[in-house]
């Protein structure tokens, strides 16, 4: 009897360490993958905040690559394009990116065009290999074309493509006359709709689902439909019980936690702050998503020193063996094996890049189990790298105008160290229109060109590193988060192919 207990421990022994060996193989295809197919990430840097009938628009482009957050040399070849009022492509330019720049221009002919707000699309054609998907369309449109290929070319568009939309005045009726005036001439009948805007809440299970049992964190997200954030109170409740409460803490954003009860539904009532403009104040209601047996849950959280991660592994998942990565930009920063029903983890700060991180937790099959997103800080990204001195309140016209311009993430100038590059734009204060849209490349290289759809004013996630500004953060990153890098598709064989190559 003990020779049989033997032979079964040596050979469960076996297959953990089958098991293990397994995670390790998915770790490192995760790794590599990460290093040998990196992906391309646009910034545009355009010389105004609007436009008039007439004007030229110039713009300098610059392209890193995620394997090295460094000018990119993937991609010789960038696609700018400009974008009408109505959405129709103006004009398509291929741009000569050297080392990760270039520049060009598009006219805005006032014969040809009219006012409106236009948008800016930028992109290589290697980035097309990520995060194509269809717009929504009836079955039957495929019926209006010739072939299902046309079709799908015709719905098909890409997540988190560099995009920027800025308005187009009329031009000028006298030289010096600059008034925003906008005169809109839509190609197509438009139809006024009657439909007034509702209140409607989305709800965001950290990790990604609910698990019986286990205490579970979930984001919550009160907006209209026309995407007005709004603050207000929101109450979970089963039955007639209240299980918890919670206020909006940051752009209509707030959190909750709950420990889901088998056989138990749950709604989440909201009801907003009253507007001056309306008559009572708009409420909704969301049912939460049905809590599974199975599954693992996460709660991730920072204090001064580190990241820590509670993860809750319950039903057939305890069963499994799994693994729990950290990536950022699709490099591996950190694997370990879980263990039991309850793992505390802990990542020191310093440890992790500045930027979105994606926490990861698989099985031996490469299945995912859950997965969060998170932005970590440095105290060097809030301070300015550049300094630029000598600039007076107002000017004479034709004025000479010299500054002096200091970097320190250039240091000192060798012979060996490559020639600092500097675009910059100059226009007159009193006329620059103040819009959401006010990122610059360090805001949009590090954290909108990961967040899925728009972000209002990104700079504000930069002013401080305060628990305000953190709590804004996490609450982006679990609403707003979009998966640049998928995890199945880097560490699981046969998710993935190439099929835009790169040009040089």
């Amino acid at each position: 009897m003990r020779k049989l207990l033997l032979h079964i421990a040596a050979l469960l022994l076996a297959v953990n360490a089958s098991a293990a060996s397994r995670l390790d193989s998915l770790a490192q295809r995760l790794q590599l993958f990460g290093e040998r197919i990196p992906q391309e990430k646009v910034y545009v840097h355009m010389d105004n905040t609007g436009y008039f009938l007439g004007d030229t628009i110039w713009f300098a482009a610059y392209t890193i690559q995620t394997n090295t957050t460094g000018s990119s040399n993937i991609s010789k070849v960038l696609y700018a394009e400009l974008w009408n009022h109505d959405g129709y492509l103006v004009e398509r330019k291929l741009v000569e990116m050297t080392n990760g720049r270039g520049k060009g221009f598009f006219a805005l002919t006032d014969s040809l065009m009219y006012g409106g707000f236009y948008e800016l699309r930028a992109y290589t054609r290697w980035q097309l290999n990520w995060g194509e998907y269809q717009h929504r369309h009836k079955k039957n449109a495929r019926w209006w074309f010739f072939n299902n290929t046309m079709a799908r070319e015709y719905f098909r568009d890409y997540d988190k493509l560099y995009s920027r939309v800025f308005p187009v005045y009329d031009k000028p009726q006298a030289p010096g006359d600059y008034f925003h005036d906008m005169t809109q001439r839509p190609l197509h009948r438009q139809y006024s709709s009657e439909e007034k805007k509702k209140l409607e809440l989305s709800l965001y299970p950290e990790g990604g689902q609910l698990i019986e049992g286990v205490p579970c964190q979930v984001a919550f997200e009160a907006a209209m439909t026309d995407g007005e954030y709004r603050s207000g109170k929101l109450e979970v409740t089963a039955g007639d019980s209240v299980v918890a409460k919670a206020e909006t803490q940051d752009r209509g954003r707030g959190v909750f936690q709950i420990v889901p009860l088998k056989g138990k539904r749950y709604r989440a009532d909201f009801i907003a702050d009253k507007d001056e403009e309306e008559d009572k104040a708009p409420s909704c209601s969301e049912r939460l998503p049905k809590a599974e047996t199975d599954g693992v849950s996460v709660h991730l959280y920072q204090d001064d020193k580190q990241w820590m991660a509670d993860i809750y592994v319950c039903g057939k998942a305890l069963g499994q063996t799994l693994g729990m990565t950290v990536m950022h930009e699709g490099i591996l920063a950190h694997f370990e094996e879980i263990r039991g029903d309850k793992t505390k983890i802990s990542i020191a700060r310093d440890a992790l890049a500045a930027g979105v991180n994606q926490l990861t937790v698989f099985d031996d099959e490469g299945r995912v189990y859950a997965d969060r997103l998170f932005f970590v800080t440095k105290p060097e990204l809030m301070k300015p790298t550049l300094a630029i001195n000598g600039i007076k309140d107002q000017y004479e016209p034709f004025e000479e105008v010299r500054l002096e311009i200091q970097s320190e993430s250039i240091g000192a100038r060798d012979s060996l160290a490559p020639p600092a590059v500097i675009s910059m734009a100059v226009r007159d204060a009193v006329h620059s229109d103040i819009t959401f849209d006010s990122g610059n490349i360090m805001t949009e290289m590090l954290l909108a060109s990961e967040i899925k759809g728009f972000v209002p004013q990104p700079e504000w996630y930069f002013e401080s590193d305060d628990e305000e500004h953190q709590r804004g953060l996490d609450l982006l990153m679990m609403t707003q988060g979009w998966r640049r890098f998928n995890w199945q598709e880097m560490a699981v064989s046969g998710h993935f192919e190439i099929v835009h190559p790169a040009e040089y």
